[in-house]
């Protein structure tokens, strides 16, 4: 059912713009860069920069046609794949397993094996349209890539607000590996729980179960995990008990309305294992959190879901930021051109654009 993630609707939808926009930019294209072909660069193959190469693809037809030169799509991603993230969740329990929500780049059919690199990217030159790269598999492996036109869709990173220990004590959910320690670090503690000489004190402190943060992808695990613990781990484990607690000193799912709210409120307040902190974590321990009050809570798990923010490209990149550090853009996610060039998409101004959670749209 969930094999093929790029069939879903959310990256197939017909009215999306992204193809569109790459049209555009045929009216001045072949004043600006006068190659054989045009090279169109995206960073990233979250759901922005992913979308944009299915979507770019399926039209790149039309697109060479105004152009009139052959284009390539050419991604650069320190990931292979496209992860499904709303499933995520589910992947640390065994709901689903990983392969059902990923989605390998490379099935994209590049025309070149060159065309996707794994890789990260250390700085951008405008000047000369280069993007420096370090390769992920070697850190000795340093190399420029050209761009005609570059697309900064990189993403976000967890946030840790500089709290001391989270990050290296809690466990954060927004990729692949980190579901798989979590579903690792679960198992171990109920396994360490049950062996010989383990006390009692020992015992509910490696079964005490944190999350931090109540959005939904707390939430969310917070509900994968409780269906877990007391559908199959208390069948395998009926001597040990388990508490799971939820940290959010705000309003849980704060993003939807007043209905969504109370109906998970009402859901957490029936499940007699589990309650929510109505304060702020202010430190991490390797065995323990410390809330805003003093009190030091001991745990064998914490799960560090409290928002995400900008990664480090986007935090080196010269460019207008918002104050909470994403670039900013106008409504065609153009870099660098406000109020906006309606009747060109590409000038020299214009040949970078940024897409997915890492803008903000600046109000002209």
């Amino acid at each position: 059912m969930f094999r093929s993630v790029a069939s879903h609707s959310l990256l197939r939808r017909k009215t999306t713009p992204v193809s569109s926009m790459l049209l555009r930019l045929s009216h001045t294209a072949t004043a600006v860069e006068a190659s054989d072909r045009f090279r169109v660069v995206i960073v990233g193959t979250g759901w922005a920069g992913y979308k944009l190469l299915i979507n770019g693809k399926e039209r790149r037809d039309d697109i060479e046609r105004a152009l009139g030169k052959p284009v390539d799509f050419v991604v650069i991603s320190e990931r292979n794949h496209f992860l499904y993230t709303p499933l995520l969740a589910s992947t640390t329990v065994g709901t689903l397993e990983f392969r059902s929500i990923t989605e390998p780049v490379r099935e994209s059919s590049f025309r070149h094996e060159q065309d996707f690199v794994l890789a990260s990217v250390q700085s951008i030159d405008t000047e000369s349209k280069q993007v420096q790269c370090q390769s992920t598999l070697s850190t000795d492996l340093n190399y420029k890539i050209d761009y005609d036109m570059l697309v900064v869709a990189c993403g976000s990173v967890p946030s840790t607000f500089g709290l001391p220990g989270v990050t290296e004590h809690a466990f954060f959910l927004k990729e692949v590996h980190h579901a798989r320690e979590i579903r690792r670090r679960i198992l171990e503690n109920f396994e360490l729980a049950t062996q010989p000489g383990v006390s009692e004190a020992t015992q509910r402190q490696l079964l005490h179960f944190i999350v931090v943060g109540g959005g939904p992808t707390g939430i969310e695990f917070c509900a994968e995990l409780y269906d877990f613990v007391n559908e199959d781990l208390t069948r395998l484990y009926p001597q040990v008990g388990q508490i799971m607690s939820l940290i959010d000193a705000g309003e849980i799912l704060s993003m939807f309305n007043a209905s969504l709210r109370e109906r998970a409120m009402r859901k957490i307040e029936n499940r007699q294992s589990m309650r929510i902190i109505k304060h702020n974590c202010t430190e991490v321990k390797s065995n323990a959190v410390v809330l805003d009050t003093g009190e030091e809570i001991p745990c064998g798990l914490v799960v560090w879901t409290a928002g995400v923010g900008p990664n480090t490209l986007t935090k080196t990149l010269p460019w207008a930021k918002s104050k909470r550090g994403n670039i900013l853009t106008n409504q065609f996610c153009q870099v660098g051109l406000h109020p906006p060039c309606l009747k060109y998409f590409l000038v020299l101004s214009s040949e970078i654009l940024c897409f997915g959670v890492s803008l903000e749209f600046k109000s002209i």
